[in-house]
């Protein structure tokens, strides 16, 4: 998925982190596939590079949308530093993520931008939210997912379409949307607010 103008995304600077993100998760997937490894250093600074300049654009930027989606990058950024077998929590990030998604989901799905907004909430969801917790997360992620009748391969594929990091997220991934499933199936639809 790339920016468009006139999606609301339209900051160039923002634009340029996403698709240097996007370009380092798709060569992610790639090396994985390949077998291929990255040099330790040179990936700490790439994903150091994409982080900074996503912490300074936080404090420029104006529609809710631009901060939804640099905080989506940001959580996904998080996963890649998590250690097995410990929790590391992202207190901060998690309030301000979902004020911002909450702005979100208040407005009506745009089609366009279903892809990302699943995104966002399937990131948010892996990685700074306790989903058991996080009811308006599974409930929106429902909307979603009831309204095109998808099964988990259809999701991962509007996942990799935005940015998805195959070894990484697919098995937190599919647990959340099954998750996300089985609510969707008990529930009436419903406007989230």
């Amino acid at each position: 998925m790339k920016f468009q103008t006139g999606d609301g995304l339209g900051d160039g600077r923002l634009a340029i982190v996403y698709e240097d993100l996007q370009y380092l998760t798709v060569t992610i997937n790639a090396n994985v596939h390949e077998h291929t490894r990255w040099k330790g250093d040179c990936f700490q600074k790439i994903l150091s590079s994409i982080q900074t300049r996503l912490l300074r654009l936080m404090k420029e930027l104006k529609e809710p949308i631009q901060e939804f989606v640099c905080l989506s990058m940001l959580a996904c950024l998080t996963t890649s530093f998590k250690i097995p077998g410990r929790i590391i929590t992202y207190s901060y990030l998690a309030d301000r993520f979902r004020e911002s998604c909450l702005a979100i989901i208040a407005k009506p799905l745009v089609r366009e931008m279903e892809a990302l907004e699943l995104w966002g909430l399937m990131i948010g969801a892996i990685s700074v939210f306790d989903i058991e917790e996080e009811i308006w997360l599974v409930r929106r992620g429902g909307t979603v997912v009831r309204g095109k009748d998808m099964e988990w391969h259809d999701v991962q594929q509007r996942l990799q379409s935005v940015m998805w990091i195959d070894c990484i997220h697919d098995k937190a991934g599919k647990k959340v949307f099954e998750r996300i499933s089985r609510t969707a199936t008990q529930q009436p639809e419903t406007t989230i607010v």
